[in-house]
């Protein structure tokens, strides 16, 4: 018979910790940082942990954040190419955000805006479903990535993770720094306390082209109309199919070999104010927009330093 696992520790289980055994109020099991058997504690209350080999220890955050970065760090390159082909995002997007492979699952960190790991989003590749950790709450993908906006910038809030990474990758691509993508993890999900991150920011709202996605940019709206500084809405046009996504627009034009300003270029094209949005649901003509590209795009050397500047950067904040 199986030992029963509080709800505290299920957290340790849903990242391959197997306890094996009981002492008095804590539960054995082998070491998921050292491979030591039998040397990791877990307090059954508490939530408390230490292995009495490598001496590691902390709470459950402490474990999320030391096991995320050990899966990243122990990830092969061809992992990350295999990810790429079937989110059509590039490779060292994936990298950017510290994502690993455990071996079953994709592991997606999800740092708060006090720059600690609040979940691991969980990725299946085989059912293609994405899930929290066990006994984390739901958080805002990318949160800390809006604290590092100035005031006036600009959040680009899009619905899940993948949109999330795919549309910060043309962002870092073009050299905004003033700009960020953050993601929600459902699209009828927006806590209040997300709220003041967005003060003083310019909103752009990216939901799928679905009836949750309009729902959700609905919710979104009402609850940040009074904080942002403005708010544009992402208008799908006609054509595009149920479900299409911000991921699937940057993967339909990367694969025409677009650059990273165009793409960023053609979906500004589909922005609208918010009292449009009645307007396009009768179908009536908003009209030719003009499109701010950024005058001398970044070279590939250019880009490859903002990219090395964000991976350091992730690197500091999770260690």
């Amino acid at each position: 018979m199986g030992i029963s696992v509080p709800e505290v520790l299920k957290p340790f289980v849903c990242h391959g910790v197997n306890f094996k055994s009981i002492s008095g109020n804590q539960l054995v099991a082998d070491c998921p940082f050292c491979s030591k058997g039998t040397h990791f504690y877990a307090n059954k209350e508490t939530g408390l942990w230490d292995c009495k080999s490598c001496g590691e220890s902390g709470n459950i955050y402490t474990f999320l954040g030391k096991w995320a970065q050990q899966v990243h760090d122990e990830t092969e390159d061809t992992e990350f190419e295999k990810l790429s082909n079937e989110r059509g995002i590039p490779a060292l997007a994936f990298k950017a955000w510290r994502l690993g492979w455990d071996g079953t699952q994709w592991l997606l960190p999800v740092v708060s805006e006090k720059q600690t790991i609040r979940d691991i989003r969980r990725f299946d590749p085989k059912t293609k479903t994405i899930k929290s950790t066990a006994g984390c709450h739901s958080q805002l993908y990318g949160a800390y990535e809006a604290t590092r906006i100035p005031v006036g910038g600009t959040i680009w809030l899009c619905e899940g993770e993948w949109d999330c990474i795919a549309w910060s990758d043309v962002l870092i691509q073009c050299g905004y720094e003033d700009q960020r993508a953050v993601g929600v993890p459902g699209a009828g999900v927006f806590k209040p306390e997300w709220v003041e991150l967005f003060k003083d920011r310019k909103l752009v709202l990216c939901y799928d082209n679905d009836e949750a996605g309009r729902n959700g940019t609905k919710k979104a709206f009402e609850m940040l109309k009074d904080v942002a500084t403005s708010i544009q809405i992402l208008k799908w046009p006609a054509d595009k199919p149920e479900g299409y996504d911000v991921r699937d627009f940057c993967n339909h034009h990367r694969k025409l070999n677009k650059k990273a300003n165009t793409i960023f270029g053609k979906l500004s094209a589909l922005l609208i104010s918010p009292d449009e949005v009645d307007e396009l649901k009768n179908n009536k003509p908003t009209g030719e927009k003009e499109i701010e590209y950024l005058p001398n795009p970044p070279t590939f050397e250019d880009t490859l330093a903002v990219y090395k500047k964000h991976l350091k950067m992730n690197q500091e904040m999770i260690n």
